[in-house]
């Protein structure tokens, strides 16, 4: 029997994998996708998340060709004005990134095994509970025609947005204001973005954005995202808007290289409910660790990890895996990343909900360098 079983091997469950395993932990991971898989997204990737990979043990040198790094950024508002800032290179150990999740995610995965975790490939069908504790998870391998059962004192839940284990350790789902869908295409630009990103704050899909993100030569991964509830009063798909916004970009995009149009729900973190339960553990989207603001979680998904395993550890050295024990890690991602998912919310909700308000916020940071890098770096995550 394993120490503990880790469920979804995205960044937040193979970070948490990871540093179990060099903690000497006999961890499973358990994810129903062959590796590398791919995953809707926005695939920026914040410079902390680069820290923490290579915190974990990663040390070989980055693929420019599937990684590019992000130097400046630009914000139009609805009334089209324009702010931006450009990153202090000197200043930064780990610049943020853009890489498909395809690429990324496989790189955090292949670090989890390297440190030792234990892969199995197989779909998990229900928990397993002994009165409210969580003992374990049934699953089906991969290629087996019956479920088996895979049992741990501690299982952290990485499922994703539509977790199995949160819905059966959660009382109910979280109200549509703390959700987000989004819609992302990849695209050939006829010019250049080369370390380039842009976000677009257009009336129509406020509070949410689109975006323009560069990745590879001459390739980007375009979309758009919205608070759900909004987005059930809307007129239009998700797809109508993308298409929208694509007219908007006019002839900067070569239309004919549209692939890979995904969409999405994002449950963002503008709750601040328990992710402990009794054997249990919620991490990245299955816990709603996801920028209320940006709609970007793999940060997120990926400090969450590690501070569930460190807590997971902590716990079975004491032989205790009670929910009042795991609420150690509330204490402590509370302390770590809660400030920032608070100021999001605020952000989001007094702020990007009102096209008024971003006009005069991005107008006067259009006119003021100092305030435009401190508007930017609100958005971006980054320390500019």
């Amino acid at each position: 029997m394993a120490d503990v079983i880790v469920v979804g091997a995205g960044p937040a469950g193979s970070t948490a994998a990871a540093v179990l395993a060099k903690l000497g932990r006999h961890v499973l991971l358990v994810d129903r996708s062959e590796f590398p898989r791919d995953k809707p997204c926005g695939d920026a990737i914040q410079g902390h998340a680069i820290a923490l990979l290579r915190d974990l043990g990663y040390s070989d040198p980055l693929d420019p060709a599937q990684f590019t790094s992000i130097s400046d950024w630009s914000i139009q508002a609805p009334s089209r004005a324009v702010a931006s800032a450009q990153l202090d290179a000197e200043r930064i150990a780990h610049p943020p990134m853009m890489a498909r999740r395809l690429d990324f995610d496989h790189l955090v995965f292949r670090q989890a095994l390297a440190n030792g975790a234990e892969y199995c490939q197989a779909q998990v069908t229900g928990v397993l509970r002994e009165g409210q504790r969580v003992v374990g998870v049934e699953a089906r391998p991969h290629g087996e025609k019956t479920n088996q059962e895979f049992r741990a004192p501690i299982v952290i839940a990485a499922d994703g947005a539509t977790s199995l284990i949160a819905r059966a350790v959660r009382d109910e789902r979280d109200a549509d204001r703390h959700w987000a869908v989004a819609v992302r295409c990849y695209v050939t630009m006829r010019e250049r973005l080369d370390h380039h990103s842009e976000f677009y704050f257009d009336r129509a899909i406020l509070p949410g954005y689109a975006w323009v993100f560069p990745i590879g030569d001459a390739g980007a991964n375009i979309g758009v995202g919205m608070r759900l509830d909004r987005y059930r009063k809307h007129d239009q798909s998700l797809e109508t808007m993308l298409d929208s916004f694509l007219d908007r970009l006019g002839g900067r995009v070569e239309r004919a290289s549209i692939q890979n149009v995904r969409s999405w729900q994002i449950p963002l973190g503008s709750r601040r409910a328990s992710r402990a339960f009794d054997g249990c553990l919620l991490v990245g989207d299955a816990g709603s660790f996801v920028d209320p603001l940006l709609g970007a979680g793999i940060y997120f998904g990926m400090k969450t990890g590690q501070l569930a395993a460190e807590v997971a550890h902590a716990a079975l050295h004491d032989d205790d895996t009670s929910q009042a024990r795991l609420r150690e890690f509330d204490t402590r991602w509370k302390a770590a990343i809660g400030p920032t998912l608070r100021r999001a919310t605020v952000v989001q909700r007094l702020v990007i909900g009102y096209p008024w308000m971003v006009n005069a916020v991005i107008g006067f940071a259009s006119l003021n360098t100092m305030l435009g890098r401190r508007i930017v770096m609100a958005l971006s995550g980054e320390k500019l």
